[in-house]
């Protein structure tokens, strides 16, 4: 089936790339709906069955494969980088969501 959206599209040619881990971390944030560091990332995914660990780091393998395809494709990535350390998904910025920040770093996105 063709992609219809180019958000459709551009999902198609970031897991594409390969990347269990990337697939995991967009079916993650889009449960979640909030901004998440990648070890709170990797956690729900093991948690819910998206990812088998074999190594003994997940979430720096999840961290290597989110901040590599955020610095590789740039403006194109699935994934968007709005504060340090968090990721979310870019469908969300083009629907013109809000990030707002709490002090214990809880971050949930706003319309």
């Amino acid at each position: 089936m063709r992609p219809k959206t180019a958000a459709e599209r551009l999902q198609r040619q970031t897991l594409g790339s390969g990347g269990i881990f990337k697939s995991a971390a967009v079916d993650v944030l889009r449960l979640e709906q909030r901004l998440m560091s990648t070890g709170d990332i990797a956690k729900v995914a093991l948690q819910r069955g998206l990812i088998k660990c074999q190594g003994k780091t997940p979430e720096a393998t999840m961290a290597s494969a989110l901040y590599t395809d955020v610095k590789r494709k740039e403006g194109h990535s699935i994934f968007i980088r709005p504060h340090e350390g968090l990721f979310g998904l870019r469908e969300w910025a083009d629907k013109g969501l809000v990030f707002k920040v709490s002090p214990a770093l809880l971050v949930r996105a706003i319309s």
